[in-house]
């Protein structure tokens, strides 16, 4: 699994609302640089859900972030498909995270 999926799940597993906010943004931030121009099917929709997340951590606006989550989650489990071998489950992982969590959030 590489390294940045790694660090992500390592994150997220203690909860996300266990997370700084401002650390999950800069987080979120590294995930919209690596997906722009990936040319990875879905990423333009996910880039532009993380960015959004990304805008509401670090304003503080939480509104609609759980099912801001939950989409982002849903479209991860998508990704995992066509994503390599050594990164499907950790993608799988993430995406379940994100959805429970998200789901929780509403």
């Amino acid at each position: 699994m590489n390294q940045k999926l790694q660090q992500t799940l390592d994150a997220a597993s203690g909860g996300l609302t266990s997370i700084d906010p401002q650390a999950a943004a800069s987080n979120v931030r590294n995930w919209v640089s690596t997906l722009q121009g990936s040319n990875v099917p879905g990423g333009d929709d996910l880039v532009s859900d993380l960015s959004t997340l990304a805008d509401r951590l670090e304003s503080g606006n939480l509104d609609g972030v759980g099912s801001l989550l939950a989409r982002i989650g849903q479209t991860t489990n998508s990704l995992a498909d066509n994503a390599p071998a050594e990164d499907a489950d950790g993608l799988r992982q993430l995406g379940q995270a994100l959805t429970q969590e998200g789901s929780q959030i509403q």
